[in-house]
């Protein structure tokens, strides 16, 4: 295992970065973006975890080093962790990306045997954990367990024990209950997805089936009624809220509920607005926002965000007609909003092109954006055109 793992960066290898970039799938969607060595280690699954929690105190050298570019910016050590906070408790503020302080290390930094499994674990457990990774603008962050112990000391607690049915659980409550914030929230969702196809993937059509059958709500008018909430005067939030209620559908309701949720979490990892708590703590007095919950309804949003990070690891006809359907409906799921439109549609094409089905319903809409030829500047939909046109001789 540890000769594997020495070997995973050739000589002259400048830098890798985020774990889970193992699962990104880029203009081809198919061509994994890290060297073959990781990705067989990763497609192990549960069963590599435990001994790679052995190594992540192993300081033999790999031959990948990291030193500051001669350009503007800088590189630092931390010990950031991840973890989920929609059911995880947190190990506390200081590992989150957003406030761990550096932490005293040397550069230029040769990655150690620690360090490859550090990144290698979270890859398997959908899980951040970078070894490297950048910080805007044109700045490093490097996590190393060997330079930071106590993220040997985390990851073990976490996962040494890993088994594969604890590795399935797992991966379910990261589909059904992500972060409560937003990026988090979509990033891990996704992952989940990407880790329960590979391992798991009766899961994943069962929980991605569930997810595009949610009643669906249009974000942007539950968030306008979230801004006259926070302007309301906390000693008329209550009736506000009644009246407000009154006017919504039971789906609108729940997600107006886990928008405040998400907003109000946010400020407990410094990024939120503080009203989002006041409004929670006056309404729902004695309800943690942070805590487990699984929403019945979802939002056009976050569909739109998951399919967008390639949902396209299984092979589930079912499936397929539902983002057809999207696919249909891109203007009436985001009215008057070109841009969510257009993602939408691409995220649906993405899926159905690869699957080689569901043709006429790409072709539907490519041709309802005007016509378009092989020599138009819109290539990207003429090459879609073309294709098509090839797969139905």
């Amino acid at each position: 295992m540890w000769w594997t793992l020495s070997a995973v960066y050739p000589p002259g290898t400048r830098t890798f970065n985020y774990a889970r970039e193992v699962w990104d799938y880029w203009d081809d969607w198919m061509v994994p973006t890290f060297p073959q060595a990781y990705t067989k280690i990763v497609q192990l699954g549960a069963q590599a975890v435990p001994v790679l929690c052995e190594y992540l105190v192993d300081e033999r050298l790999t031959s990948m080093r990291w030193d500051q570019p001669d350009v503007m910016g800088g590189t630092w050590f931390a010990h950031e962790y991840d973890w989920n906070d929609g059911w995880q408790d947190s190990p506390g503020d200081e590992f989150h990306y957003f406030g761990s302080p550096s932490v005293e290390g040397k550069l230029p930094h040769t990655f150690t045997i620690g360090d490859i499994c550090y990144s290698l674990i979270g890859a398997i457990v959908n899980r951040n954990f970078n070894a490297l990774r950048s910080q805007p603008t044109m700045c490093w962050v490097i996590n190393s367990p060997i330079v930071a112990p106590e993220l040997a000391r985390l990851v073990r607690g976490d996962w040494s024990d890993l088994t594969p049915e604890r590795l399935r659980q797992s991966l379910i409550r990261d589909f059904e209950t992500p972060d409560l914030a937003g990026n988090e929230r979509n990033d891990r969702r996704a992952g989940a997805y990407h880790r329960l196809a590979t391992y798991f993937p009766d899961d994943a059509i069962r929980l991605t089936r569930a997810m595009l059958r949610k009643p669906m709500v249009n974000q942007f008018e539950v968030w306008d009624r979230w801004e006259i909430l926070k302007r309301t005067d906390p000693s008329n939030l209550a009736t506000q809220w009644d009246s407000m209620r009154s006017g919504m559908s039971a789906a609108q309701v729940e997600v107006l509920i886990g928008v405040l949720r998400s907003v109000a979490h946010s400020v407990l990892s410094f990024r939120g607005d503080p009203n989002a708590l006041r409004v929670l703590n006056t309404l729902f007095p004695g309800e943690d926002p942070a805590r487990e919950r699984e929403y019945w309804a979802t939002t056009n949003v976050d569909v739109g965000d998951f399919l967008f990070a390639g949902i396209v690891l299984d092979d589930d006809e079912e499936i397929d007609r539902l983002v057809a359907g999207f696919l249909a409906n891109v203007e009436s799921l985001f009215p008057g909003d070109t841009n969510c439109q257009q993602r939408l549609a691409s995220a649906c094409i993405q899926r159905l092109y690869l699957r080689s089905r569901n043709d006429n319903a790409i072709l539907a809409y490519v041709q309802s954006l005007g016509e378009l030829t092989d020599g138009q500047d819109d290539k990207e939909w003429a090459y879609v055109l073309k294709v098509i046109r090839e797969r139905s001789k």
